[in-house]
């Protein structure tokens, strides 16, 4: 904040994904009137907003963003026998992000992408996805009404309301729908959510310290049920379904949902005096993270 101002001709933000986006909202205001250049230098940290405001918009071609990547494994200065050692000998994760600039695959990630989120997507928009999804679901992209179906819900007020639908189908968990709007009343948030749900007639989990939102919805005819929110269960629930990919992803219809797992990382364990702070996830676009955990903790099995 206190850099606002100036109207500059360029600005330079080293390791860029340690600061807060703010001051990239706030650097482009101050480029706007010389349409100026910001350059951004930085160890990736996963899908955060350096890759969602930057990388992918440049990856994709998108006009006056361009994005390049130096990798340690492929300098011609570096010895090869120190980068294998490093690779033999360090974490995979460590050495995915410091010497191959990897965004996929981050230090502090709760949802390993490569391991864990990816494996279990299923991307109904080619012809094999949508042969495995039509497997589970014979009758897609149509859901019969007397499917079971879960949803889990994360209500907010100032952060987005967020709830995910859950079809059961043979056995395995089909993530096909997200619902994530802020500033809202609870007669509109119930609306959505139950257009939402495409005819089905769920079972509502909700974070169970929200009574009063509990209350309201039920005034609109969602009855839900408080579901445990204790954070480290809820995330080793979520990891034993991925692990096991009994849980399924249908892209098309997740794609916020998909963007918050692969994001989603460990507030750094280290406090600014030394001493080591108590794990808890980073707060910041999370809401269908948690909305997917109470819904995995209302389902029993």
């Amino acid at each position: 904040q206190s850099v606002r101002g100036p109207t500059l001709d360029w600005w330079l933000m080293d390791e860029a994904c340690k600061v807060s986006g703010v001051a990239h909202e706030i650097g482009d205001a101050m480029l706007a009137i010389k349409e100026g250049v910001e350059i951004l230098t930085t160890t990736p940290r996963g899908h955060d907003w350096v890759w969602e405001k930057v990388w992918d918009l440049a990856e994709k071609g998108h006009p006056g963003y361009w994005a390049a990547k130096w990798i340690s494994t492929a300098n011609p200065t570096m010895s090869r026998s120190y980068i294998e050692g490093k690779r033999a000998t360090m974490d995979a994760q460590i050495f995915s992000q410091e010497y191959e600039a990897n965004f996929e695959t981050f230090l502090g990630a709760i949802y390993d992408t490569v391991l864990l989120v990816d494996p279990c997507v299923i991307d109904d928009k080619t012809e094999d996805g949508y042969a495995e999804l039509k497997q589970l679901i014979p009758e897609w992209p149509s859901i019969s009404p007397s499917r079971i179906a879960v949803v889990g819900l994360d209500p907010g007020s100032d952060h987005p309301f967020a709830g995910v639908l859950i079809i059961i189908a043979d056995g395995k968990l089909v993530v096909c729908g997200e619902y994530k709007k802020r500033e809202l009343p609870a007669m509109l948030h119930a609306a959505n959510l139950k257009a939402m749900t495409r005819g089905t007639d769920p079972r509502w989990g909700i974070d169970r310290s929200q009574a009063q939102m509990q209350i309201e919805l039920a005034q609109h005819g969602i009855f839900a049920r408080p579901a445990e929110n204790a954070i480290e269960a809820g995330i080793e629930r979520v990891k034993s379904w991925m692990v096991t990919r009994q849980i399924k992803f249908v892209k098309s219809c997740t794609k916020e949902l998909l963007t918050e797992l692969r994001s989603y990382r460990w507030k750094d364990p280290e406090k600014k005096d030394g001493s080591v702070a108590k794990q808890e996830p980073y707060k910041k676009n999370d809401d269908l993270c948690d909305a997917l955990r109470y819904g995995l903790m209302t389902w029993p099995h």
